[in-house]
């Protein structure tokens, strides 16, 4: 379902979870069409900017779309729902990169792979005060993991932030994090500006 499709669709407040691409142009684009369709919030997500260690899509050779393999093939005449639904139903498509970026939308990629050659890995504070600036409307970072991060988000005028361990599956290959960090954020004396 696309920007669009979810905008008309849903008549409560809408906040548009944002990963920030290579390609600039997807992002801007992503964000001017969340403008359009009256979404109220975006969420800048910064903690899953590699893909992370999926061991049971490795193991099983997940990709969308599916690869034909024999492995495959064998889950899928065991499955025949699975086969049915694969072949009578519209194919899976990235709404949201359509007319962008074909990588990852109408080839078979890991999700790992994906976020590996897609999203830009170079996002700093400069990048997110950008986004920012081109949203102009509420504005959250998704997936900060420090008090000093959460400053620095007010500083560049994020108006929340969401502590989440979604991107942990990432992030726990690069450093251990400690159960009590969102203990310590929460607890800590964050300056509004």
């Amino acid at each position: 379902m696309g920007i669009e499709e979810i905008a008309a669709t849903i008549r409560t407040p809408k906040i548009f979870q944002l990963y920030y691409h290579k390609d600039k142009a997807l992002t801007w684009s992503m964000i001017d069409r969340c403008l359009d369709a009256g979404f109220d919030a975006l969420a800048l997500t910064v903690d899953t900017i590699v893909g992370g260690n999926r061991e049971r899509d490795l193991w099983t050779g997940f990709t969308s779309p599916p690869k034909l393999t024999p492995s495959s093939l064998l889950s899928f005449a065991t499955h025949p729902s699975w086969t049915l639904n694969y072949l009578l139903r519209e194919p899976f498509q990235l709404s949201q990169t359509e007319g962008s970026c074909g990588r990852g939308s109408n080839i078979s990629i890991s999700v790992s792979d994906y976020f590996s050659s897609m999203l830009d890995q170079s996002m700093d504070w400069d990048a997110a005060a950008e986004v920012r600036r081109r949203w102009g409307k509420a504005f959250c970072l998704k997936g900060i993991m420090s008090v000093e991060d959460a400053q620095r988000a007010v500083d560049i005028g994020a108006d929340a932030i969401m502590v989440s361990n979604q991107g942990a599956d990432s992030s726990m290959g690069v450093e251990r994090l400690s159960i009590s960090w969102p203990k310590s954020l929460m607890r800590s004396a964050i300056r509004l500006t």
